[in-house]
């Protein structure tokens, strides 16, 4: 009884641990109607098992863990039956617990050098009994038809600095879509699916990505039912 106590707690160990403090991209939350889209493949999985990676030189130093999962359902793009997913012990790590045989909504994306799966941990990955909003979301895109939208923030040198009362124009093989900037700098943009970059023709703004947005408002890909989140400073004469 004793090593089956010990076993247990060494495998509560191996499977969660202190969760680390996670570096975000921004804007946050991340949107479903772009994750999505941006990730490799979209699945239900459960959770085989796990190892942990050590450190050659401190044997008792974690660097990861490495969970292997049956792949259940794939919602979005393709998949194996089953994945190696390397989760890193640092600000990169997941925030939510891994347990044996647990359900999980995955936003995959693949890392061809290392061989194994990979989720942003600021996203929308997470056990699924806690995602149902994630998963009617999910449900919305494949029902939807036509275009999506561009969410956007528009700054000076930073966050602190928002432009206010800008026209931003998504210009595109499907014509030109605009907005203006609210008093906290911030942007919507219907657009229909396709690819656009934004642009200013009143203020001689030029419009450039900033360094931890999602994406960059030179290099926009819409779906239908999907979405793009951007944060972006404004050079020039506001």
């Amino acid at each position: 009884m004793k090593r089956l106590l010990c076993l247990a707690y060494a495998v509560a160990m191996l499977l969660s641990g202190p969760r680390a403090m996670a570096y975000c991209n921004q804007p946050q939350p991340r949107l479903v109607c772009a994750e999505y889209f941006a990730t490799r493949a979209v699945v239900r999985a459960t959770l085989l098992h796990g190892r942990a990676i050590h450190d050659k030189k401190e044997s008792e130093a974690v660097l990861a863990h490495v969970y292997t999962l049956k792949v259940d359902e794939v919602l979005h793009g393709q998949a194996p039956d089953e994945i190696q997913l390397d989760d890193e012990n640092d600000s990169s790590r997941v925030t939510f617990d891994w347990t044996l045989n647990g359900k999980y909504l995955l936003f995959l994306d693949y890392l061809p050098k290392d061989h194994v799966w990979s989720v942003d941990s600021c996203g929308n990955s997470g056990p699924l009994a806690k995602a149902q909003r994630a998963v009617a979301e999910i449900s919305a895109v494949h029902s939807a038809h036509g275009g999506g939208a561009v969410y956007g923030f528009l700054m000076g040198n930073n966050p602190q600095d928002p432009i206010a009362d800008v026209h931003i124009d998504a210009v595109g093989s499907k014509g030109t879509f605009e907005a203006v900037s609210s008093k906290d700098g911030k942007f919507k943009i219907q657009v229909p699916a396709g690819e656009y970059r934004l642009v200013n023709k009143g203020r001689k703004l030029s419009f450039q990505k900033y360094d931890i947005s999602y994406e960059d408002p030179m290099k926009i890909h819409i779906e239908a039912g999907g979405c793009a989140q951007i944060w972006m400073s404004g050079a020039g004469s506001p």
